[in-house]
């Protein structure tokens, strides 16, 4: 059999695994995300990829065609993340979610780097992948999460885009930092590198917004809607490509692009189109990507030091949300108890988290144990906040009363 040949095999063994274990997943109330590494764990060329042949070959071999094709849908799910957001809702965030939103980043970010590489004693570049992959917030659990008493979810999906956009630039300058082949990492020349990542994200989206925008009314307004809607979603994807190539030409990572670009297209009239299209590429190349991930991940060559190590990440994954998101968000719940319960829905990392580990790990930045520990990490997250809620709401009624906050999402 040819290596394209297996690789489609292997893809369409990711997708029919991804899609089971991505269903069963949801009904655990988890993220999709968490039930296709599971797949990809299970059916992975080290267990039952391995284990299963059909016709004298492995059911799963990992070629550069399947690498590429995972790299295809990172991109592709980036892009349908930033469809989910325009320069209308970045305004509609307000102040109070950007306040909290950035101050909580910047504060996971830089503690679990300083904890991390002090307690734990790894090399720089680990440290600083795995601070990275604590700073996002998991918006499908946000997304999945109903009404919570006296916290208005708006303000959650606010300070959950923040964290998207926030992590991926931190993700950008750390990746650049180490591609960089720095031993030791200055905070203040990371922070440098974040606030021009931040500045250059936003340029691009506001000046890209500018032309785009023009393009779309054009189509809309000259083409037969049919062929308007097939060119939209032509347009979309070519921008995609487009953006991503702009971001790596300048050094950049593509997903930068790829997000912008999703930003862009959600800010014209090509939304509507771009995003039923993102959909439907998501539903077919989001499982390639995350059980490719899980897939990558060799238990036969994971050390016992693991186990203890993603024990003490997933401590410092949830003690920093909590502190800092009640710290930020107390002036305006005037409830500790609130508070808390606003920063365990905040605490599950999962999608962003997983494309952490995934590129990093595709650059071999990190080595197999960092990369289990991290995806060992964004999946217990998803369990913590369950758990917090929970503990919370057994706090005696007479401390837990607060006035009622109208739930703007319902």
């Amino acid at each position: 059999m040819t290596p394209v040949a297996r690789a489609l095999v292997s893809i369409s063994v990711l997708i029919v695994s991804g899609k089971m274990f991505g269903e069963a997943a949801l009904k655990f109330g988890l993220p999709e995300s968490v039930g296709c590494v599971v797949a990809g764990i299970v059916f992975s060329p080290y267990l039952l990829g391995s284990d299963i042949v059909i016709h004298g070959e492995p059911l799963v071999v990992f070629n550069e065609y399947v690498a590429f094709v995972a790299e295809l849908a990172l991109l592709f799910v980036i892009f349908a993340a930033g469809l989910e957001l325009s320069l209308d809702e970045l305004r509609k965030v307000g102040l109070a979610g950007v306040l909290i939103g950035v101050g909580e980043a910047l504060f996971v970010f830089f503690t679990s780097f300083v904890i991390i590489a002090g307690a734990l004693q790894l090399p720089a570049t680990d440290a600083l992948v795995l601070a990275t992959a604590l700073v996002p917030t998991s918006t499908a659990m946000i997304a999945a999460t109903r009404s919570i008493r006296g916290i208005n979810r708006s303000l959650l999906l606010s300070i959950a885009i923040i964290d998207d956009i926030m992590s991926l630039n931190i993700l950008a300058a750390s990746l650049m930092a180490i591609q960089l082949g720095r031993t030791y990492i200055d905070a203040q020349q990371l922070f440098s590198g974040l606030m021009i990542s931040l500045g250059l994200f936003f340029a691009i989206v506001l000046i890209g917004t500018y032309v785009v925008r023009p393009i779309a009314r054009t189509l809309r307004a000259t083409l037969e809607p049919e062929h308007a809607r097939v060119h939209m979603r032509a347009i979309a994807i070519a921008l995609c490509f487009a953006f991503v190539g702009l971001m790596a030409g300048m050094g950049y990572e593509m997903i930068l692009g790829a997000f912008a670009a999703g930003i862009i297209v959600a800010s014209t009239e090509m939304y509507e189109e771009a995003r039923r299209f993102a959909s439907q590429l998501s539903s077919v190349f989001a499982p390639i990507f995350f059980t490719y991930v899980g897939a990558a991940l060799n238990p036969q060559r994971l050390s016992p030091w693991i186990l203890p190590t993603a024990c003490v990440v997933i401590l410092i994954a949830v003690a920093t949300k909590l502190f800092i998101v009640s710290l930020l968000s107390y002036p305006l719940t005037r409830s500790l108890l609130r508070s808390i319960q606003l920063g365990a829905v905040l605490t599950p990392r999962a999608e962003v988290g997983i494309v952490v580990a995934g590129l990093a790990f595709s650059m071999a930045a990190i080595t197999p144990e960092i990369y289990a520990v991290i995806i060992v990490e964004s999946i217990a997250t998803c369990f913590a906040a369950p758990l917090i809620l929970a503990a919370t709401y057994r706090v005696k009624p007479s401390l837990t009363k607060q006035p009622a906050e109208p739930d703007q999402a319902e």
